[in-house]
């Protein structure tokens, strides 16, 4: 993980960008470890944002803008699709992917997939503060196995969602997620989605990694005819962080800011529990700037899996 021990109290948790390039953070307290089949998990306190879940080395949330990521990961979608009753998580191990799920009165199941059960066990345990027990509503389903196997059974079933959030680790040289951000993963996506469904991913930086980001939005318009790139700021990411919405029918682009505050008090339970994402927010998140534009433009390859992009980091 890259931790240099400063003090019996400080030790410095050092995240790799690239070559020549890091973040370090101060972390104070380290809560809890776990090595388990897939990857190592740790939650520390980092001086500046708080509790921290990191994973392989990577930051994937903190208790200081975990819900900046999870409110626009989720909603956009769900808000844009309007009727979601049934949801299929991929990835989201923390538990607070599902828990922004089940505000919506019209949910009435949502599978959460991931493949490492233990992974979803540390978070039950050492996460409330994400999950806020969601693992234990009623309307809650967690299957541990490989998100790209639980699509292709569902593929040959009559098994299908109204949305699929895809909240999975980066697609890094030698991971099995690589193949997780692919054509013909997202035909697999579209296959399971019912008429007018949505889906969601979560598409690394578009600064950082720019064209990754432009490859997964390429991608997945290769796949659906509406295919929406946007972006957040996250202070736990180093940057703008981004996602890619797509769908054959339904468009998060025609929806204004009083339409997107009209559809929050309809469809989510205690609408003013939201921290970050509102309709002004909606409407900011997809302004992309004119070089990030560029990049779109630029960068136009598809991820398959005969030859798949990934992350060399």
């Amino acid at each position: 993980m890259g931790m240099k021990k400063l003090t019996p109290w400080t030790s410095w948790y050092v995240e790799w960008i690239d070559d020549g390039d890091a973040s370090f953070k101060a972390a104070n307290q380290l809560y809890a470890m776990e090595k388990t089949p897939y990857q190592e998990v740790f939650v520390v306190n980092l001086l500046t944002l708080g509790k921290a879940l990191i994973i392989d080395g990577k930051v994937q949330s903190t208790l200081f803008d975990e819900f900046v990521y999870h409110e626009s990961l989720v909603h956009p979608p769900l808000l844009a699709h309007g009727n979601p009753e049934r949801v299929l998580i991929l990835g989201g191990g923390e538990g607070a992917t599902l828990r922004e799920v089940l505000r919506y009165k019209t949910v009435k199941k949502a599978v959460m997939v991931d493949i490492d059960e233990k992974v979803v066990e540390f978070s039950k345990k050492y996460l409330q503060e994400w999950h806020h027990n969601s693992f234990f509503d009623k309307r809650a389903e967690v299957v541990i196995e490989d998100g790209r196997k639980y699509l292709e059974n569902a593929g040959k079933s009559d098994e299908k969602f109204d949305a699929i959030v895809i909240d999975l680790v980066d697609p890094l040289a030698g991971s099995p997620a690589v193949k997780l951000y692919t054509r013909e993963f997202y035909q697999l996506v579209k296959g399971a989605l019912k008429e007018g469904g949505v889906m969601v991913t979560q598409a690394t930086s578009p600064v950082l990694y720019q064209e990754m980001f432009a490859t997964i939005h390429s991608t997945i318009k290769s796949v659906f005819k509406i295919a929406r790139p946007y972006a957040v700021y996250m202070r736990s990411y180093n940057g703008l962080w981004g996602f890619v919405f797509g769908s054959e029918e339904k468009d998060p682009l025609q929806l204004n800011e009083s339409e997107v505050e009209r559809r929050i008090r309809e469809l989510l339970v205690n609408p003013e529990d939201l921290r970050y994402y509102d309709g002004d927010a909606h409407i900011g998140m997809f302004k992309i700037p004119k070089n990030l534009k560029q990049a779109l433009k630029k960068y136009t390859d598809i991820s398959t899996d005969e030859k798949p992009k990934y992350l060399e980091i």
